[in-house]
């Protein structure tokens, strides 16, 4: 969206009209006296696009259009591979995009996938590969060609606990799996 507020000689009234752009990317306005006015130019944020800092403008009688350009960020493509608890490439995992911008895909059958933010913002990216694994989240502060290649995803598979019990004449003994970080379990008395 695009606003045009007339700039006023002091007083509290200002003409003001917000319009979005068409698909050519202009922003028409209507109804403004063709004399020479000052007003404040204020482009709302576009993703993709540099912020446009406020801009004072003039227009002349007789002027029918300004032009204002807006700089747009460099796209980078951020990939990697998403592995199983035994390094296998893992397919079907999601791995979505949060952020200045936002997107999702799935891993291919390389565990491989790739999404496209943009260059100096800033994400966060969870990587679900279904029930039995916990969701592993990457940061990125400011992306950029480096940051774009995200290191390998090792999905950790979700702890749970299985409880036995044998009776006999002396007690009871009491059997609970603890899962080691590659998701490998050992028993042990209770």
């Amino acid at each position: 969206a695009v606003t045009l507020t007339e700039k006023t000689d002091g007083t509290d009234e200002l003409a003001s009209q917000t319009v979005v752009t068409n698909e050519e990317g202009k922003a028409v306005f209507t109804n403004f006296v063709e004399e020479e006015k000052s007003y404040t130019l204020h482009v709302a944020p576009v993703v993709g696009y540099e912020d446009y800092q406020d801009e004072e403008v003039t227009i002349n009688p007789g002027e029918v259009e300004k032009t204002v350009l807006l700089t747009a960020l460099k796209e980078v493509a951020i990939t990697g591979t998403v592995k199983d608890e035994n390094g296998r490439p893992y397919r079907g995992a999601t791995v979505t995009l949060s952020g200045y911008s936002q997107d999702s895909t799935t891993t291919d059958r390389k565990g491989e996938y790739s999404l496209i933010g943009y260059e100096g913002q800033k994400y966060t990216l969870p990587i679900t590969g279904g029930e039995k694994y916990t969701t592993v989240t990457k940061e990125i502060d400011a992306l950029d060609e480096v940051t774009g290649s995200v290191e390998d995803v090792a999905l950790v598979v979700k702890t749970f606990s299985i409880t036995s019990s044998v009776t006999g004449e002396n007690g009871s003994i009491s059997l609970s799996p603890d899962a080691d970080n590659e998701g490998k379990y050992s028993y042990g008395e209770n």
